[in-house]
């Protein structure tokens, strides 16, 4: 259609790219729960969690210049995990996307990375729109997204955060969720230390 353009409209045509590429992202969206469903741990490897975020952090930040949002990371600990790096950056920068998505222009999302006792922890703090606290515990659940989300027409296949905690729990790790509608959220993910007693 590209090279005949005759017989199509500069707008169809701009529909057509639309509807293709969310159609490309919805099959990726599918093939990396597929690769995290089936994650064991003779997949796993030593990797260091504040170089993962910090990758993650730069994959995000062309999408956070254009909105003008500062990623601010904090931490400077060297935390080794027994995981998959290509994954876990996978998850973190899901998180880091919603935070940049649903947060004004020219805010701050805050990157947090510290250890707490046996754990590798990370928070990322936005000061967007929040969630609605009857959403809260459904917000991992396959397929779902936020009425806030339809109705700004933010589109999403809501297998983002279904991703990210299927990716935590494969390293026995948990991940939870505080927001406050109006003022922001904050997502931590906590994940077990390769050596405790290092």
């Amino acid at each position: 259609m590209k090279r005949d353009p005759s017989h199509i409209e500069q707008e169809q045509l701009d529909q057509l790219g639309r509807l293709a590429r969310r159609s490309y992202h919805l099959a990726e969206e599918f093939v990396q729960l597929a690769r995290a469903e089936q994650l064991t741990e003779t997949r796993f490897y030593e990797c260091e969690f504040l170089a993962i975020v910090e990758n993650a952090r730069d994959s995000v930040s062309e999408q956070a210049i254009e909105k003008q949002i500062q990623l601010q990371l904090q931490g400077t600990e060297d935390l080794w995990l027994k995981g998959n790096a290509e994954l876990l950056e996978r998850a973190v920068i899901n998180l880091l996307t919603n935070a940049v998505q649903y947060s004004p222009s020219g805010s701050d999302v805050s990157i947090q990375v510290f250890r707490a006792g046996h754990q590798a922890c990370l928070t990322i703090a936005d000061e967007g729109t929040g969630i609605d606290p009857e959403e809260l515990p459904h917000l991992f659940d396959r397929y779902r997204r936020q009425k806030s989300s339809e109705l700004a027409g933010v589109h999403g296949t809501g297998l983002g955060l279904s991703f990210v905690k299927t990716v935590v729990e494969k390293h026995r790790g948990e991940i939870s969720v505080s927001s406050t509608p109006g003022e922001g959220s904050a997502f931590t993910l906590k994940l077990p230390i390769a050596d405790p007693l290092a």
